[in-house]
C-alpha cells in the first residue's frame, strides 16, 4: 500500500482494485481479513458504500466508496489540525501498524481475487442458455 501526503490530507492506495474488494465482499467474506495464528484477527479491509466515509484504525482498513482514476482502492483522510512537526513520523506511528498488516493483506486479497475470478468463470461456463 502506498502512502502519500499532500498538505494536510494522506492518500493511503491499495494495490487491489476496489472492485477487487466488492466481489469478495459478496462471494468470499473471509478472504479480506488476515488473522495471527491464533485464528485472531489483524487486519480486515472492505469498501464504503455510497454516502458513507473510509476509515483507518489498527485493524480495519474501510476504503473510500469511489476508486482512483485508475480503478484501485484509496483511502483519503486528512490530518489533525495544528502543527505536527514530522508528518511521516505522526503516520508511522500511528498508522504503522495498519500499513503493516495491510501490505499482508493485499497479496492474500489479490491471490483470493484471481482464483475466485476463476470459479466464476468456470460457473458461466456450465451455465447453458436455451
Amino acid at each position: 500500500m502506498k502512502t502519500k501526503i499532500v498538505a494536510n490530507t494522506v492518500v493511503f492506495q491499495s494495490r487491489v482494485p476496489l472492485e477487487a474488494l466488492r466481489i469478495l465482499e459478496r462471494f468470499q467474506p473471509g478472504a479480506l481479513t488476515v488473522c495471527d495464528t491464533e485464528k485472531r484477527p489483524i487486519m480486515t479491509a472492505t469498501a464504503a458504500r455510497d454516502g458513507s466515509k473510509g476509515s483507518i484504525t489498527r485493524n480495519r482498513i474501510v476504503f473510500d466508496p469511489e476508486a482512483d482514476s485508475s480503478g484501485l482502492a484509496v483511502l483519503t483522510i486528512t490530518l489533525p489540525f495544528g502543527e505536527i512537526a514530522d508528518k511521516k513520523q505522526y503516520i508511522a506511528e500511528n498508522y504503522g501498524a495498519a500499513i503493516m498488516a495491510m501490505n499482508e493483506l493485499e497479496e492474500m486479497i489479490l491471490n483470493s481475487v484471481s482464483a475466485l475470478e476463476r470459479q466464476i468463470g468456470a460457473v458461466r461456463n456450465e451455465i447453458e442458455e436455451v
